[in-house]
């Protein structure tokens, strides 16, 4: 549900939650989205368990968490409040309220009223307008309260490291297959798919200070693609140019839509270890050690979340398919691997993790050379603090913009001279 402020007291329905279309068509996708069955829901009351509201350049997250999920109501009160209305459902005691001011919320309260839960939202002067979405995993409410746009004081030149920057990014890359043309010339690299992990509901690890994953892998990701197309004049899409949820199988099904000659997928570490630090690329293949495992379980932890019904088992069905499929561009994706490793390393001078093999879904079924990138250690705060950095992250964007540059002119030097190709 979009809208402006509600002028009068009357009710607005809420739709139901939305989902993404599927874009992937292999077999291994199929096989994934069939697994994806909602539970039948209790009949028993719902009830709201939890409340969290971030705050972002653009808007106020309001997020109200449920025991099930549940479709939602809003209507204006009488002195100017929004309330979230859910029905069949109450509010557990001190679970739903928030006292001081964040961005554009000022105050949250909340009430059970007869058979319904009521959460009080108090709108700030910056508010614009709102949008809201009922998910179902995890079962939330996720209700944006948008903020009134500033004008800019005076035009500033950017400095060369504030070229790629990530504002006004929306509508510059497609994020989607429609309209853009299937690639044809297999023998040449120039189509190419960037995927900004995470997004949305999944923020992915948060720093010691607070920086967000999701948001640091956006702005890199921008800053590559932007030089992948004004360098090298290739085409680019990416799976999001927002802070958007995007399903993990519609990420390299969208890839696979467009027939993208490389997929290059963006991250950033975390593990408890604050003084773990360094940087990694891994490509798909089975797991190799207890740190493969470990990494392969953070990232994927989105993918089971989607897909509650999905086997982890190694030797399933889908498992053993998946990796088939993939087992074509192994090869390619290891010599990428490498090469965006080496580069990283030399150009932002962290510790060599080295190249690593790890069973991540977002890799399975990609039918192109693939890789994933952790760029550094946002559990640490010397590394966290780098990653907010406008020049620290045009280094990373060009050490990997370099390595695919130099993996291009091998493979279609390869291509011409007989050596074949994909």
């Amino acid at each position: 549900m979009k809208g402006g402020l509600p002028t009068d007291a009357a009710r607005d329905p809420m739709n139901e939650p939305r989902f993404r279309k599927t874009l992937v068509s292999t077999v291994v996708a199929t096989a994934f989205a069939v697994l994806v069955a909602s539970p039948a829901e209790a009949k028993t009351a719902n009830a709201v368990t939890g409340l969290t509201v971030k705050d972002y350049d653009e808007y106020t997250a309001v997020i109200v968490k449920l025991s099930r999920s549940a479709t939602f109501k809003v209507t204006k009160m009488k002195d100017g409040r929004l309330a979230l209305v859910i029905d069949n459902c109450k509010v557990a005691p001190s679970t739903a309220k928030l006292d001081k001011s964040v961005g554009a919320v000022k105050k949250i309260t909340s009430a059970t009223v007869k058979s319904e839960a009521w959460v009080y939202v108090t709108l700030g002067k910056n508010a614009r307008s709102y949008e809201g979405t009922a998910l179902k995993k995890p079962p939330q409410i996720f209700f944006k309260v948008l903020k009134k746009k500033t004008p800019s004081e005076k035009p500033v030149e950017k400095t060369p490291a504030e070229k790629y920057t990530t504002s006004g990014a929306k509508g510059e890359f497609p994020t989607s297959a429609k309209g853009f043309a299937a690639d044809t010339t297999p023998t040449v690299i120039d189509t190419i798919c960037i995927d900004p992990g995470h997004g949305g509901r999944f923020t992915g690890a948060e720093g010691p200070k607070g920086t967000v994953e999701k948001d640091v892998n956006l702005d890199i990701s921008l800053r590559l693609a932007r030089m992948l197309r004004d360098k090298l004049g290739v085409r680019v899409i990416m799976t999001r140019t927002d802070d958007s949820h995007v399903y993990m199988r519609d990420r390299t099904g969208l890839s696979n839509a467009v027939k993208a000659d490389l997929f290059i997928d963006v991250h950033n570490n975390a593990v408890l270890n604050a003084k773990v630090g360094g940087t990694e690329t891994y490509f798909l293949s089975e797991t190799r050690s207890d740190w493969d495992r470990a990494a392969s379980i953070a990232e994927n932890q989105e993918f089971l979340e989607e897909n509650p019904n999905f086997t982890t088992d190694a030797g399933s069905l889908n498992f053993i398919l998946s990796m088939l499929a993939q087992n074509e561009y192994l090869t390619e994706s290891s010599e990428l691997a490498y090469d965006v490793q080496k580069n990283l390393v030399q150009s932002l001078e962290l510790r060599d993790r080295g190249v690593k093999q790890a069973p991540f879904y977002v890799l399975v079924g990609c039918q192109c050379p693939s890789i994933l990138v952790e760029i550094a250690f946002i559990s640490k705060t010397e590394e966290e603090k780098q990653l907010t950095d406008a020049a620290f992250q045009d280094k990373a964007a060009t050490a990997i913009f370099d390595a695919v540059k130099a993996y291009k002119e091998r493979y279609e030097a390869r291509v011409n001279r007989g050596g074949g190709g994909r």
